[in-house]
């Protein structure tokens, strides 16, 4: 059976130090990924930065899916009320928020 990005990433809560991201508690932590610090292509500090943002993947993809849920929740329960649920959307954030997830959960 095939699986997702999101079906093959460690799952979070991850965090930075010392120039790694980890994942898990602080006696059973395990590397996610490094700050790359041997390469020439960008400064020390903006590979300590990737890797720091990095380290919210799982937060922002909870925060992703959490956003699509309400608005869903949200636009179905509208009865032509003062907001228009759908005129937020139009601005495209919550399209792009579905892009993301469905791009991150196809299975390869």
């Amino acid at each position: 059976m095939k699986e997702s990005t999101l079906d093959r990433m460690t799952p979070g809560p991850w965090h930075y130090s010392s120039g790694m991201v980890w994942a898990g508690e602080e006696l059973e932590e395990v590397p996610v990924m490094e700050a790359n610090r041997d390469t020439e292509k960008t400064k020390p500090t903006e590979r300590d930065a990737n890797a720091r943002a990095s380290a919210y993947v799982p937060e922002m993809l909870d925060a992703l899916k959490s956003i699509i849920n309400r608005f869903d929740y949200l636009e179905s329960e509208e009865k032509g009320g003062i907001i228009s649920f759908r005129k937020i959307a139009s601005n495209g954030e919550i399209a792009k928020a579905r892009q993301i997830l469905a791009d991150l959960d196809k299975k390869d």
